[in-house]
């Protein structure tokens, strides 16, 4: 990836008349930017250009997403609802302030798999739950802030 990065992020490239472009990276390419000779500043003058570090997105928007996604997997005629996957105990504005400390979908999505994993682990056939229990869901949010806190400070994988 860097090899093929490196030469387009050359401010001659990225100022040529006409042309605008607007990449968006991983966010672990910051780590071999910062390792970079002055040179390579010198010659993409990242100073100049427009970039954004990190894009987070609002509790809200990752809940309309969450929502979304049910609603793709559910039959043509049917009306599912994301929050009916929680006990009510999990209200709305639970799940936003919960969504909006995870930033982005690829931690959201990470995060739900694990929960929707962790709660089908606890059940069996004979005995089924089909809502997401209060207990199961904080501890589950709580061991994924612990990853998301591992990884910003780059000590854990993203």
């Amino acid at each position: 990836m860097k090899a093929l990065l490196w030469p387009m992020l050359d401010n001659k490239f990225l100022k040529h008349p006409g042309m605008g472009l607007k990449l968006m990276l991983p966010i672990e390419l910051t780590r071999f930017i910062e390792r970079e000779e002055r040179e390579f500043y010198q010659r993409a003058r990242l100073d100049k250009q427009n970039m954004i570090t990190s894009f987070e997105w609002t509790g809200q928007a990752l809940y309309d997403l969450a929502n979304a996604r049910v609603k793709a997997c559910a039959k043509p005629d049917a009306k599912p609802s994301f929050q009916a996957l929680f006990d009510p105990g999990i209200t709305d504005s639970r799940l936003l302030d919960s969504f909006k400390i995870l930033r982005v979908p690829r931690r959201l999505f990470k995060f739900l798999y694990a929960l929707i994993v962790r709660h089908c682990n606890e059940h069996t056939d004979e005995n089924p739950s089909w809502q997401i229990s209060p207990g199961t869901f904080e501890s589950t949010l709580a061991l994924a802030l612990r990853d998301q806190d591992a990884f910003d400070r780059g000590t854990g994988a993203g």
